[in-house]
Protein backbone atom coordinates (compact mmCIF):
# COMPACT_ATOMS: atom_id res chain seq x y z
CA UNK A 1 0.00 0.00 0.00
CA UNK A 2 1.29 3.29 -0.99
CA UNK A 3 -0.96 5.60 1.63
CA UNK A 4 0.24 9.86 0.85
CA UNK A 5 -0.71 12.48 3.03
CA UNK A 6 -0.62 15.57 0.99
CA UNK A 7 -3.13 18.00 3.02
CA UNK A 8 -1.68 19.12 5.65
CA UNK A 9 2.18 19.00 5.40
CA UNK A 10 4.06 17.21 8.40
CA UNK A 11 5.15 20.06 11.23
CA UNK A 12 2.39 22.38 9.41
CA UNK A 13 0.67 24.92 11.88
CA UNK A 14 -2.70 24.90 11.13
CA UNK A 15 -6.24 26.05 12.39
CA UNK A 16 -8.80 24.12 13.91
CA UNK A 17 -12.41 24.51 11.93
CA UNK A 18 -16.17 24.18 12.74
CA UNK A 19 -15.49 20.33 11.09
CA UNK A 20 -11.79 20.11 12.23
CA UNK A 21 -9.09 19.38 10.53
CA UNK A 22 -9.27 19.18 6.54
CA UNK A 23 -6.87 16.27 5.66
CA UNK A 24 -5.78 15.09 2.41
CA UNK A 25 -4.13 12.62 0.23
CA UNK A 26 -3.87 9.69 -2.29
CA UNK A 27 -3.96 5.69 -1.14
CA UNK A 28 -3.25 3.21 -3.84
CA UNK A 29 -2.90 -0.80 -3.49
CA UNK A 30 0.78 -2.50 -4.15
CA UNK A 31 -0.57 -3.31 -7.85
CA UNK A 32 -1.67 0.22 -8.34
CA UNK A 33 1.06 2.61 -6.67
CA UNK A 34 2.66 3.57 -9.86
CA UNK A 35 -0.48 3.70 -11.55
CA UNK A 36 -2.41 6.63 -14.02
CA UNK A 37 -5.26 6.56 -15.81
CA UNK A 38 -6.89 7.35 -19.13
CA UNK A 39 -10.88 7.50 -18.57
CA UNK A 40 -13.50 7.90 -21.30
CA UNK A 41 -17.04 8.66 -19.79
CA UNK A 42 -19.70 7.95 -22.45
CA UNK A 43 -23.18 9.63 -22.06
CA UNK A 44 -26.51 7.69 -23.44
CA UNK A 45 -27.81 10.91 -25.55
CA UNK A 46 -30.85 8.81 -27.45
CA UNK A 47 -34.49 10.35 -27.29
CA UNK A 48 -35.25 8.32 -24.09
CA UNK A 49 -32.60 10.41 -22.23
CA UNK A 50 -35.62 13.33 -22.62
CA UNK A 51 -37.32 11.70 -19.31
CA UNK A 52 -37.62 12.93 -16.41
CA UNK A 53 -34.92 11.79 -13.55
CA UNK A 54 -38.27 12.28 -10.99
CA UNK A 55 -35.05 14.84 -9.31
CA UNK A 56 -34.24 18.64 -9.02
CA UNK A 57 -30.50 18.18 -11.16
CA UNK A 58 -30.60 21.24 -11.79
CA UNK A 59 -31.59 22.85 -8.78
CA UNK A 60 -34.23 25.49 -9.48
CA UNK A 61 -36.64 24.13 -7.12
CA UNK A 62 -39.12 22.52 -9.10
CA UNK A 63 -39.08 18.77 -9.75
CA UNK A 64 -40.28 17.59 -13.96
CA UNK A 65 -43.19 15.48 -13.73
CA UNK A 66 -42.50 12.36 -16.08
CA UNK A 67 -44.28 12.22 -19.65
CA UNK A 68 -44.81 8.55 -20.00
CA UNK A 69 -41.79 7.78 -22.05
CA UNK A 70 -40.69 9.36 -25.03
CA UNK A 71 -43.63 9.10 -27.02
CA UNK A 72 -45.38 11.17 -24.08
CA UNK A 73 -42.50 13.58 -24.24
CA UNK A 74 -43.44 14.31 -28.24
CA UNK A 75 -46.33 15.42 -26.88
CA UNK A 76 -45.57 17.75 -23.63
CA UNK A 77 -42.53 19.84 -23.08
CA UNK A 78 -39.74 19.01 -20.99
CA UNK A 79 -38.01 20.29 -18.76
CA UNK A 80 -34.37 19.23 -19.94
CA UNK A 81 -32.66 20.10 -16.60
CA UNK A 82 -34.08 17.61 -14.92
CA UNK A 83 -33.72 14.86 -17.60
CA UNK A 84 -32.10 11.66 -17.53
CA UNK A 85 -29.79 13.17 -19.82
CA UNK A 86 -28.93 15.79 -17.34
CA UNK A 87 -28.32 13.46 -14.19
CA UNK A 88 -25.97 11.62 -16.41
CA UNK A 89 -24.38 14.33 -16.93
CA UNK A 90 -24.45 15.68 -13.24
CA UNK A 91 -23.28 12.26 -12.17
CA UNK A 92 -20.36 12.56 -14.71
CA UNK A 93 -19.33 16.46 -13.42
CA UNK A 94 -19.50 14.72 -9.70
CA UNK A 95 -16.78 12.07 -10.80
CA UNK A 96 -14.86 14.94 -12.95
CA UNK A 97 -14.27 16.65 -9.43
CA UNK A 98 -13.05 13.66 -7.52
CA UNK A 99 -10.30 13.48 -10.29
CA UNK A 100 -6.77 14.16 -9.81
CA UNK A 101 -5.66 16.00 -13.27
CA UNK A 102 -1.64 14.94 -12.61
CA UNK A 103 -2.56 11.03 -12.67
CA UNK A 104 -5.90 10.93 -14.98
CA UNK A 105 -6.86 11.90 -17.98
CA UNK A 106 -10.68 12.17 -19.20
CA UNK A 107 -12.20 12.19 -22.63
CA UNK A 108 -15.67 12.59 -23.36
CA UNK A 109 -18.04 9.93 -25.87
CA UNK A 110 -21.96 10.69 -26.46
CA UNK A 111 -24.13 8.08 -28.59
CA UNK A 112 -27.24 8.13 -30.09
CA UNK A 113 -28.04 6.88 -33.38
CA UNK A 114 -30.29 6.67 -36.28
CA UNK A 115 -31.07 3.65 -38.38
CA UNK A 116 -30.33 3.57 -41.75
CA UNK A 117 -33.66 2.66 -43.46
CA UNK A 118 -32.08 1.97 -46.69
CA UNK A 119 -30.67 -0.83 -45.57
CA UNK A 120 -32.80 -1.83 -42.94
CA UNK A 121 -30.99 -5.29 -42.59
CA UNK A 122 -27.72 -4.44 -42.50
CA UNK A 123 -26.07 -2.27 -39.79
CA UNK A 124 -26.26 1.74 -40.79
CA UNK A 125 -26.49 4.73 -38.06
CA UNK A 126 -25.56 8.26 -38.91
CA UNK A 127 -23.57 9.02 -36.58
CA UNK A 128 -23.84 6.53 -34.07
CA UNK A 129 -21.26 7.88 -31.55
CA UNK A 130 -19.02 11.04 -31.40
CA UNK A 131 -15.98 12.02 -29.25
CA UNK A 132 -16.79 15.16 -27.62
CA UNK A 133 -13.40 15.60 -25.67
CA UNK A 134 -10.59 13.93 -26.47
CA UNK A 135 -7.97 12.50 -23.58
CA UNK A 136 -6.70 15.54 -21.75
CA UNK A 137 -5.69 16.45 -18.12
CA UNK A 138 -7.13 20.17 -18.94
CA UNK A 139 -10.65 19.60 -16.94
CA UNK A 140 -11.96 22.79 -18.57
CA UNK A 141 -12.19 21.55 -21.85
CA UNK A 142 -13.94 18.02 -20.58
CA UNK A 143 -16.92 20.64 -19.00
CA UNK A 144 -17.53 22.36 -22.10
CA UNK A 145 -17.51 18.44 -23.71
CA UNK A 146 -20.72 18.21 -21.35
CA UNK A 147 -21.80 21.44 -21.97
CA UNK A 148 -22.19 20.72 -25.76
CA UNK A 149 -24.30 17.62 -24.75
CA UNK A 150 -26.37 19.28 -23.04
CA UNK A 151 -26.94 22.07 -25.72
CA UNK A 152 -27.24 19.18 -28.56
CA UNK A 153 -30.39 17.49 -25.91
CA UNK A 154 -31.76 13.87 -26.77
CA UNK A 155 -32.35 12.32 -30.02
CA UNK A 156 -32.45 8.82 -32.13
CA UNK A 157 -31.86 5.60 -30.83
CA UNK A 158 -29.53 3.64 -29.04
CA UNK A 159 -26.41 2.03 -30.23
CA UNK A 160 -23.98 0.58 -27.16
CA UNK A 161 -21.64 -1.08 -29.30
CA UNK A 162 -20.55 2.35 -31.34
CA UNK A 163 -20.32 3.88 -28.58
CA UNK A 164 -18.01 1.26 -26.83
CA UNK A 165 -16.10 0.68 -30.13
CA UNK A 166 -15.27 4.99 -30.00
CA UNK A 167 -14.18 4.92 -26.45
CA UNK A 168 -12.05 2.14 -27.25
CA UNK A 169 -10.44 3.81 -29.77
CA UNK A 170 -9.51 7.08 -27.87
CA UNK A 171 -8.24 4.85 -25.44
CA UNK A 172 -6.06 2.73 -27.65
CA UNK A 173 -5.15 5.26 -29.86
CA UNK A 174 -3.86 7.34 -27.06
CA UNK A 175 -0.80 5.41 -27.53
CA UNK A 176 1.50 8.16 -25.82
CA UNK A 177 1.53 5.92 -22.36
CA UNK A 178 0.89 2.83 -22.90
CA UNK A 179 1.12 1.49 -18.86
CA UNK A 180 -2.16 4.09 -18.10
CA UNK A 181 -4.85 2.40 -16.95
CA UNK A 182 -7.85 2.50 -19.41
CA UNK A 183 -11.13 2.71 -17.95
CA UNK A 184 -14.60 3.36 -19.69
CA UNK A 185 -17.58 4.84 -17.61
CA UNK A 186 -20.67 4.16 -19.60
CA UNK A 187 -24.26 5.68 -18.65
CA UNK A 188 -27.24 4.53 -20.19
CA UNK A 189 -30.88 4.34 -19.70
CA UNK A 190 -32.14 1.81 -21.95
CA UNK A 191 -31.15 -1.10 -24.47
CA UNK A 192 -29.78 -1.11 -27.42
CA UNK A 193 -31.72 -1.04 -30.37
CA UNK A 194 -28.97 -0.09 -33.27
CA UNK A 195 -27.03 -1.23 -35.09
CA UNK A 196 -29.93 -3.63 -36.44
CA UNK A 197 -32.80 -1.68 -35.90
CA UNK A 198 -35.61 -4.51 -34.58
CA UNK A 199 -33.07 -7.23 -34.07
CA UNK A 200 -32.53 -6.90 -30.06
CA UNK A 201 -30.22 -10.23 -29.92
CA UNK A 202 -28.26 -9.07 -32.69
CA UNK A 203 -27.68 -5.82 -30.73
CA UNK A 204 -26.13 -7.20 -27.70
CA UNK A 205 -24.56 -9.59 -29.66
CA UNK A 206 -22.59 -6.35 -31.01
CA UNK A 207 -22.28 -4.85 -27.65
CA UNK A 208 -20.53 -8.01 -26.32
CA UNK A 209 -18.30 -8.29 -29.77
CA UNK A 210 -17.30 -4.74 -28.82
CA UNK A 211 -16.86 -5.45 -24.95
CA UNK A 212 -14.75 -8.59 -26.02
CA UNK A 213 -12.16 -6.87 -28.34
CA UNK A 214 -12.23 -4.02 -25.02
CA UNK A 215 -10.95 -6.34 -23.25
CA UNK A 216 -8.40 -7.43 -24.99
CA UNK A 217 -7.33 -4.06 -25.34
CA UNK A 218 -7.35 -3.72 -21.56
CA UNK A 219 -10.06 -1.53 -21.00
CA UNK A 220 -11.94 -1.95 -18.20
CA UNK A 221 -15.58 -1.01 -18.67
CA UNK A 222 -18.13 0.32 -15.72
CA UNK A 223 -21.73 0.28 -16.39
CA UNK A 224 -24.89 2.23 -15.77
CA UNK A 225 -28.39 1.08 -16.08
CA UNK A 226 -30.62 4.28 -15.36
CA UNK A 227 -34.06 3.72 -14.87
CA UNK A 228 -36.83 1.34 -15.70
CA UNK A 229 -36.55 0.34 -19.33
CA UNK A 230 -32.74 -0.27 -18.51
CA UNK A 231 -33.63 -2.45 -15.41
CA UNK A 232 -36.20 -4.14 -18.25
CA UNK A 233 -33.59 -5.54 -20.01
CA UNK A 234 -29.94 -5.04 -18.55
CA UNK A 235 -28.07 -7.50 -20.36
CA UNK A 236 -25.98 -5.22 -22.50
CA UNK A 237 -24.81 -3.22 -19.85
CA UNK A 238 -24.30 -6.29 -17.31
CA UNK A 239 -22.49 -8.09 -19.67
CA UNK A 240 -20.24 -5.25 -21.06
CA UNK A 241 -19.03 -4.98 -17.09
CA UNK A 242 -18.68 -8.61 -16.50
CA UNK A 243 -16.71 -9.26 -20.03
CA UNK A 244 -13.74 -6.87 -18.81
CA UNK A 245 -13.39 -6.83 -15.27
CA UNK A 246 -15.55 -3.87 -14.66
CA UNK A 247 -18.73 -3.08 -12.11
CA UNK A 248 -22.31 -3.20 -13.22
CA UNK A 249 -24.41 -0.90 -10.91
CA UNK A 250 -28.30 -0.61 -11.85
CA UNK A 251 -30.06 2.58 -10.57
CA UNK A 252 -33.49 2.43 -10.46
CA UNK A 253 -34.20 5.81 -9.82
CA UNK A 254 -32.15 8.16 -12.36
CA UNK A 255 -32.12 10.78 -9.44
CA UNK A 256 -29.72 8.73 -7.39
CA UNK A 257 -27.35 8.41 -10.24
CA UNK A 258 -25.09 11.30 -9.02
CA UNK A 259 -24.99 9.14 -5.54
CA UNK A 260 -24.35 6.17 -6.60
CA UNK A 261 -21.94 6.70 -9.31
CA UNK A 262 -19.35 7.72 -6.25
CA UNK A 263 -19.00 4.08 -5.16
CA UNK A 264 -16.99 3.48 -8.37
CA UNK A 265 -12.99 3.19 -7.98
CA UNK A 266 -10.50 2.19 -10.35
CA UNK A 267 -8.04 1.36 -7.18
CA UNK A 268 -8.47 -1.88 -5.11
CA UNK A 269 -8.32 0.74 -1.88
CA UNK A 270 -11.52 0.25 -0.16
CA UNK A 271 -11.22 2.02 2.95
CA UNK A 272 -9.42 5.41 4.47
CA UNK A 273 -9.83 5.70 7.87
CA UNK A 274 -8.27 8.95 10.01
CA UNK A 275 -7.89 9.79 13.84
CA UNK A 276 -5.73 12.10 16.38
CA UNK A 277 -3.41 9.62 17.79
CA UNK A 278 -2.60 12.11 20.24
CA UNK A 279 -6.00 12.71 21.53
CA UNK A 280 -7.61 9.11 19.96
CA UNK A 281 -10.26 10.44 18.67
CA UNK A 282 -11.79 9.03 15.50
CA UNK A 283 -12.26 11.45 12.02
CA UNK A 284 -15.05 11.83 9.99
CA UNK A 285 -16.10 9.16 7.28
CA UNK A 286 -13.49 9.50 4.67
CA UNK A 287 -14.80 10.51 1.03
CA UNK A 288 -12.84 8.10 -1.56
CA UNK A 289 -12.30 9.17 -4.90
CA UNK A 290 -12.35 6.86 -7.96
CA UNK A 291 -8.36 7.30 -8.62
CA UNK A 292 -7.45 6.73 -5.16
CA UNK A 293 -7.73 10.66 -3.82
CA UNK A 294 -9.16 10.85 -0.64
CA UNK A 295 -9.85 13.38 2.39
CA UNK A 296 -11.82 13.98 5.59
CA UNK A 297 -11.94 16.04 8.80
CA UNK A 298 -10.10 15.09 12.29
CA UNK A 299 -10.61 17.29 15.50
CA UNK A 300 -7.37 18.60 16.48
CA UNK A 301 -5.97 20.64 19.93
CA UNK A 302 -3.88 22.79 20.90
CA UNK A 303 -0.34 22.12 20.49
CA UNK A 304 1.19 18.81 18.50
CA UNK A 305 -1.30 16.46 17.03
CA UNK A 306 -0.40 13.50 15.46
CA UNK A 307 -2.68 12.16 12.48
CA UNK A 308 -2.98 8.71 11.78
CA UNK A 309 -4.09 7.67 8.35
CA UNK A 310 -4.97 3.67 8.50
CA UNK A 311 -5.97 2.41 4.61
CA UNK A 312 -7.32 -0.62 3.55
CA UNK A 313 -6.63 -2.65 -0.06
CA UNK A 314 -8.01 -6.19 -1.38
CA UNK A 315 -8.03 -7.19 -5.05
CA UNK A 316 -7.49 -10.81 -4.86
CA UNK A 317 -4.47 -11.01 -6.08
CA UNK A 318 -2.18 -13.32 -3.85
CA UNK A 319 1.12 -12.36 -5.69
CA UNK A 320 0.78 -9.18 -4.97
CA UNK A 321 -0.58 -9.35 -1.58
CA UNK A 322 2.75 -11.39 -0.62
CA UNK A 323 4.60 -9.00 -2.00
CA UNK A 324 3.07 -6.49 0.40
CA UNK A 325 2.80 -7.99 3.66
CA UNK A 326 4.89 -11.29 3.17
CA UNK A 327 4.37 -13.32 6.56
CA UNK A 328 0.49 -11.12 6.29
CA UNK A 329 0.14 -13.06 3.11
CA UNK A 330 1.24 -16.61 4.37
CA UNK A 331 -1.28 -15.95 7.95
CA UNK A 332 -4.29 -15.35 5.91
CA UNK A 333 -3.75 -18.65 3.66
CA UNK A 334 -2.96 -20.49 7.13
CA UNK A 335 -6.08 -19.13 8.63
CA UNK A 336 -8.11 -20.34 5.80
CA UNK A 337 -7.05 -23.51 5.13
CA UNK A 338 -7.68 -23.95 9.02
CA UNK A 339 -10.98 -22.99 8.70
CA UNK A 340 -11.56 -25.39 5.98
CA UNK A 341 -9.83 -28.19 7.82
CA UNK A 342 -11.98 -27.28 11.07
CA UNK A 343 -15.10 -27.25 9.27
CA UNK A 344 -14.44 -30.81 7.34
CA UNK A 345 -13.42 -31.84 10.92
CA UNK A 346 -16.42 -31.01 12.70
CA UNK A 347 -18.62 -32.02 9.81
CA UNK A 348 -17.36 -35.26 9.35
CA UNK A 349 -15.57 -36.63 12.17
CA UNK A 350 -12.28 -37.09 10.62
CA UNK A 351 -8.99 -37.15 12.17
CA UNK A 352 -7.21 -34.97 9.66
CA UNK A 353 -7.14 -32.14 12.30
CA UNK A 354 -5.08 -34.25 14.34
CA UNK A 355 -2.48 -35.15 11.63
CA UNK A 356 -2.43 -31.08 11.03
CA UNK A 357 -1.70 -30.72 14.62
CA UNK A 358 0.98 -32.49 14.77
CA UNK A 359 2.66 -30.46 12.49
CA UNK A 360 3.35 -27.81 15.15
CA UNK A 361 6.68 -28.15 17.01
CA UNK A 362 10.09 -26.49 18.25
CA UNK A 363 10.97 -25.99 14.59
CA UNK A 364 8.04 -24.80 13.05
CA UNK A 365 7.93 -22.08 15.72
CA UNK A 366 11.47 -21.36 14.95
CA UNK A 367 10.36 -21.35 10.94
CA UNK A 368 7.52 -18.72 11.91
CA UNK A 369 10.10 -16.45 14.09
CA UNK A 370 12.63 -16.73 11.20
CA UNK A 371 9.60 -15.51 8.29
CA UNK A 372 8.29 -12.83 10.58
CA UNK A 373 11.98 -11.13 11.04
CA UNK A 374 12.59 -11.47 7.70
CA UNK A 375 9.54 -10.13 6.25
CA UNK A 376 9.84 -7.07 8.66
CA UNK A 377 13.22 -6.61 7.47
CA UNK A 378 11.93 -6.66 3.69
CA UNK A 379 9.25 -4.15 4.64
CA UNK A 380 11.73 -1.82 6.51
CA UNK A 381 13.73 -2.18 3.02
CA UNK A 382 10.89 -2.04 0.57
CA UNK A 383 9.33 1.04 2.38
CA UNK A 384 13.52 3.09 2.41
CA UNK A 385 13.48 2.49 -1.29
CA UNK A 386 9.59 3.99 -1.74
CA UNK A 387 11.05 6.87 0.29
CA UNK A 388 14.02 7.15 -1.52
Amino acid sequence: MNLELEVPLPGSRVGDGICGLFVAGRALAHSDRFSRFNVVLVIDRSESTREASGADIDGDGDVAAARLGPIGSLFAETDLGDSILAAEIAAARQLLLGFDPRITRVGVVSFAGKPNRSRLFRPGWTPAARVRQSLTADYARVEDAFQAILDAGPEGATNMAAAIERASEELVGSGDDPDRKKVVLFFTDGKPTLPYWGFEADNVRAVLRAAESARRDGIRIHSFAIGPDALAGPIAALEMARETGGSFTPVRHPGDLQSLVQEVTFTQVRSVTLSNATTGDPGQPVQITADGGWAGFVPTVPGPNRIEVVAHAADGNLPAAFLAQPMGAVLAVATAMALLVGSFTAATGSRVAVLFGGLWGRRTAWVLGVGFSGAWLYKIIAYKELLG
